[in-house]
């Protein structure tokens, strides 16, 4: 049997270092003792797992174990999984340290632990490093210290942040993802969240760089487009500067997503949609007849706030939008009302009640136009048509012509070129351009640019978000 090759002092002072850093960063409270990181080292045939202890706040340290039957032989004998404890501790093949505090040492153990451990510091405030092998303290040797020094330190540089998932394999478990946080395109391996993540998705993760392989450790749940503006002021009202160092410094609080979000959602309101004036949304037919429709034709022709179409044969009525922060998004103008002639009968589309009295109201004005119907049709009413009028795989399936992508794509761009001096209730009202003049403006802005998913598939998101942060200075 060849013999083992002991540690030097020189590894357990290199150990010792990282102990000591594994404690100041205190790694058990934001990861939960059920959790392990898959480890592949240099000359192992099958991964290590390591597991890091104290969530509960009773013993802290790092598990490892060799191979998925040694993780799931561990789980087992941590209570995780069901089985034969016997068969369990007889299978574990482990390394690890606790580290465990001087003044909670029972008397006349000191000395028997100091044989077997390693003194960071000899008092209260300090850990107290035990070293063992299997289930015993015995003297290590050097593979079993770096395979520790590896695994310690993998843990406790795992990066909080926060990833938006890009392109996703749920083949190989490869995901192409971009850390928000920094712009830094990083690309992921982890299976599960392969399966399960979309893109766009915004993830609170800690990413645990081993070699060149990045693994995502979730901190937190999934945020939507709708969530994610909330969950950030949710972050900032419990404390955490929304930063790169202020998630290194209080990583725990992304665990407070998980609860922050059933609330979100357990306390929202019903979904309810309304129009640009802040009216419920209905689809509203008027149904007028005119007795002289070169009149009423006249009387259009004499209104500033009505146009003729002439593509669609149909009058438009529309109002100038002075509606604060909203003209990038919907323009100069907003649609009233579509009106078309058919015969001596006119027929007026609205989205609201309000609209529909106010177009009855101006209409019946002209001489000889009398009121006959109204036909109300809620947008959720499940027995009528939904917004999409139902189209067939095949319509679904069709090709959009390029030309339409590239228009779709110009006016994305132009309206997040226009978006950079609008007033954004995430910026406390602020346009970018005034946020980006403090520094927690500027981070919060950087955040939000990075946070865009394209819109449309003509649109190189990429590109729009490196065009802003640098119109910005933010790149």
């Amino acid at each position: 049997m060849a013999s083992r090759k002991l540690a030097t002092s020189r590894d357990l002072k290199a150990l010792v270092e990282v102990a000591q850093r594994f404690w100041s960063v205190r790694p058990w409270e934001s990861v939960d003792d059920i959790e392990f990181v898959a480890l592949e080292l240099p000359g192992e045939s099958e991964p290590w797992f390591a597991n890091v202890l104290g969530c509960a706040g009773r013993e802290f340290g790092l598990y490892m174990a060799r191979g998925v039957e040694g993780m799931a032989r561990m789980r087992a004998w941590m209570g995780v999984d069901a089985a034969d404890e016997c068969n369990v501790r007889e299978g574990v093949r482990q390394v690890g340290f606790t580290l465990e505090r001087w003044s909670d040492l029972p008397p006349g153990h000191v000395a028997r632990f100091a044989r077997a451990g390693i003194a960071l510091r000899r008092d209260a405030r300090a850990p107290f490093l035990m070293l063992f092998e299997g289930k015993e303290q015995r003297p290590f040797d050097a593979r079993s210290a770096r395979r520790l020094l590896l695994a310690a330190a993998a843990t406790v540089a795992a990066h909080p942040t926060f990833i938006r998932c890009d392109v996703i394999d749920a083949e190989t478990g490869w995901i192409e993802a971009e850390d928000v946080m920094t712009g830094e395109s990083v690309r992921l391996h982890d299976q599960a969240l392969s399966r399960t993540a979309l893109p766009g998705t915004v993830l609170p993760v800690a990413l645990v760089r081993v070699g060149t392989v990045v693994l995502p450790e979730l901190r937190g749940p999934g945020l939507g487009p709708i969530e994610v503006d909330a969950a950030l002021a949710f972050l900032e009202a419990e404390g955490l500067d929304i930063s790169p160092a202020g998630l290194r410094s209080k990583p725990h609080l992304l665990g407070r997503l998980w609860q922050w979000r059933a609330d979100f959602h357990r306390n929202a309101s019903p979904t309810q949609i309304n129009n640009t004036d802040g009216d419920p949304l209905e689809f509203i037919e008027l149904l007028l007849r005119a007795s002289d429709p070169d009149a009423v034709h006249a009387a259009f022709e004499a209104r500033d706030d009505v146009e003729y179409d002439e593509d669609d044969d149909t009058f438009i009525w529309s109002m100038e939008n002075d509606y604060e922060g909203t003209r990038a998004a919907l323009g100069d103008f907003i649609l009233l009302a579509r009106i078309q002639f058919i015969g001596d009968e006119l027929l007026v589309s609205v989205n609201s009640r309000k609209r529909a009295d106010r177009a009855r109201a101006w209409l019946e004005e002209i001489p000889g136009v009398r009121f006959e119907s109204r036909e109300v049709r809620s947008w959720d009413d499940p027995h009528e048509t939904p917004l999409d009028d139902r189209p067939t795989a095949e319509e679904r399936d069709r090709e959009v012509p390029p030309e339409v992508l590239d228009l779709v794509a110009d006016h994305m761009r132009s309206y997040y070129r226009r978006w950079l001096d609008e007033k954004i209730p995430a910026l406390g009202g602020k346009t970018p351009r005034q946020a980006v003049r403090t520094k927690q403006g500027r981070g919060r802005v950087a955040l939000l640019i990075r946070m865009l998913d394209a819109p449309s598939p003509g649109l190189d998101i990429k590109a729009l978000r490196a065009e802003l942060l640098d119109e910005l200075g933010l790149s």
